[in-house]
This record gives C-alpha cells, sequence and structure tokens, in this order.
C-alpha cells in the first residue's frame, strides 16, 4: 500500500507474491482484523503518528506492526515512546544503529 502511483506501479511491475494498493493509510478503508504482517519503512514520518491506529485495526490477533523509524524523526525519542504506548499498548521501541528506532506492536 502506497500513496504513490509510480511507486505502487513499480512493485506490480516488479512481480512476486504480495498484492499491491495505491491508497493513503490516513484515508483507507482497510478491513479490521485481516493483516498478518504490516510494515512501515520509511513512512510513517510522513503522515501524523495516529495513523498507527488504522494500522493497529488491520491486523489479525497476533501478529505484529513494525515500524523502523528514520532520523531526523518527527517526535523526539521520549514522545515516541509516550505516543506507542497511548495508541499501540505493550507496544516495544528500541535504538537502532545511527540514531534510529524501530517500534513494534503486536495485536493481542
Amino acid at each position: 500500500m502506497d500513496a504513490d502511483a509510480h511507486v505502487v506501479e513499480a512493485a506490480r511491475a516488479a512481480g512476486g507474491g504480495p498484492w499491491y494498493r495505491q491508497v493513503d493509510v490516513r484515508e483507507a478503508q482497510l478491513p479490521e482484523a485481516r493483516y498478518d504482517f504490516i510494515s512501515c519503512i520509511a513512512s510513517l514520518h510522513h503522515m501524523p503518528f495516529d495513523s498507527v491506529l488504522t494500522l493497529r485495526k488491520a491486523l489479525a490477533p497476533a501478529p505484529s506492526v513494525q515500524i523502523p523509524m528514520v532520523w531526523p524523526p518527527p517526535l523526539t525519542y521520549a514522545e515516541t515512546r509516550r505516543e506507542s504506548a497511548r495508541l499501540l499498548p505493550g507496544s516495544t521501541l528500541r535504538r537502532l544503529l545511527f540514531w534510529r528506532y524501530l517500534l513494534v506492536y503486536r495485536a493481542q
């Protein structure tokens, strides 16, 4: 899923197993409890952090959302930890190489 039509077209052209969809996650009508895995790579920092709620609702029980954070982050580490705890209860946030973070949430 990507908001950019060119990115979606390039992904489709590459082939493979997944299906691709052009949509902005802030406007997406995702089915609840449908997806086993959601990954946000180099994208979450471009949208309001509460967009994670849309992704959280789309997760099937027990899977996870994995979000590597990039630099410079739109929120400080403390702000990201606070918002993660509020919006994604039970999530973990850890620092990675070169000041990046990894946020992992597993649906219960």
